[in-house]
């Protein structure tokens, strides 16, 4: 089945470290670092939101949430989508298979990434365990998708 994720607006690096919280209890978060935003599908940002919380410098794909966790977090953003008057699908099997489908995309986009930069970047980083790391998600939840579908 045809992915019908809207075009948006994404920050498309939704490391903890880009992501702030108001400090007057108001629950409003910002994000910050947009180097990579512009325009992406929706599906990107929110597997790839999820692909963040295993880390970056030593990534650990055990802290991926779970499926409540990830409900809880796509609950939210459909409400406050329907709140704000978005278009696009905010229901919530949809959404599900767009988070799952952006992590692959994610996985991908940064394991590729990890490449480039272990050959051009100045930053003392293993970028190649990284890509590495990436690349051997990508392709153990693409079977697990395919198997799925």
């Amino acid at each position: 089945a045809a992915l019908d994720s809207p075009l948006v607006f994404g920050h498309n690096d939704t490391t903890a470290g880009n992501i702030l919280e108001a400090d007057d209890s108001a629950e409003r978060v910002a994000f910050i670092d947009h180097e990579y935003a512009g325009w992406n599908l929706r599906c990107f940002d929110l597997g790839n939101m999820f692909c963040e919380y295993c880390g970056v410098d030593s990534m650990d794909f055990d802290l991926y949430p779970t499926r409540p966790e990830r409900h809880s977090f796509l609950t939210e953003y459909a409400r406050k989508a329907s709140e704000l008057g978005n278009e696009g699908s905010v229901d919530l099997k949809v959404l599900h298979r767009e988070a799952n489908v952006g992590a692959l995309a994610s996985n991908l986009h940064w394991g590729l990434w990890g490449m480039v930069q272990a050959e051009h970047s100045r930053i003392e980083f293993d970028y190649v365990q990284y890509s590495r790391t990436r690349l051997t998600e990508y392709f153990k939840q693409k079977k697990l998708l395919e198997a799925a579908a």
